[in-house]
């Protein structure tokens, strides 16, 4: 679980929310020490193959579905997400590219 703004926050709702979107493939939410008493819930995401994908679009989307306590006030794009032996998204390793 992640905090937010004093609320718990599940990365998998964010996740599959930003999984919706159809120029996403995969997704990574994490929560983010910003300073000693904030954080924020950040997001790595990796863009289908073709797809033009924009961070305020992506912004956008999750805005129209989730609480505004819940979305990304991070996005990077990057090419893939680390992975255990077994294929699960190590949530553990996600890092700013």
């Amino acid at each position: 679980m992640m905090y937010a703004g004093g609320f718990r926050v599940s990365p998998v709702e964010v996740e599959n929310v930003l999984l919706r979107h159809p120029g996403i493939a995969e997704a990574g939410v994490r929560e983010w020490c910003v300073s000693d008493t904030a954080s924020i819930i950040a997001a790595l995401l990796v863009p289908r193959d073709g797809a033009e994908v924009g961070e305020e679009a992506v912004m956008g989307f999750a805005r129209e579905r989730l609480a505004a306590y819940k979305c990304s006030t991070q996005i990077w794009f990057v090419p893939a997400l680390p992975r255990t032996a077994n294929g699960k998204l190590n949530r553990k390793a996600l890092e700013k590219p």
